[in-house]
């Protein structure tokens, strides 16, 4: 598979709740690393391809949200019942 990243990617590690747009109940991930225009997520709930999905990246104690931001899912994967989604990304105001 040839790399199709247009920007570098920065590893992120922090906390995020989503919801998908057909109105799921707010889940909860991790994303593993961000660039300006994507990505990679990681979650215990299978998303599919094509998902719309709108997140809120979280700090601290009070999960205070740093950043939310709407995202499609472009890929996945899974290991060791961990998904990974790789999203294009859309920032949101608050």
């Amino acid at each position: 598979m040839t790399e199709q990243r247009n920007a570098p990617r920065w590893p992120i590690g922090a906390r995020f709740r989503y919801r998908l747009d057909s109105g799921q109940v707010v889940s909860r991930g991790v994303v593993v690393n961000m660039s300006r225009s994507g990505m990679l997520l990681q979650t215990a709930q299978p998303l599919q391809i094509g998902s719309t999905i709108h997140g809120e990246i979280e700090e601290g104690a009070h999960d205070e949200v740093l950043l939310r931001f709407q995202g499609r899912v472009v890929r996945t994967e899974e290991q060791a019942g961990t998904h990974s989604y790789a999203c294009r990304i859309k920032l949101t105001r608050s």
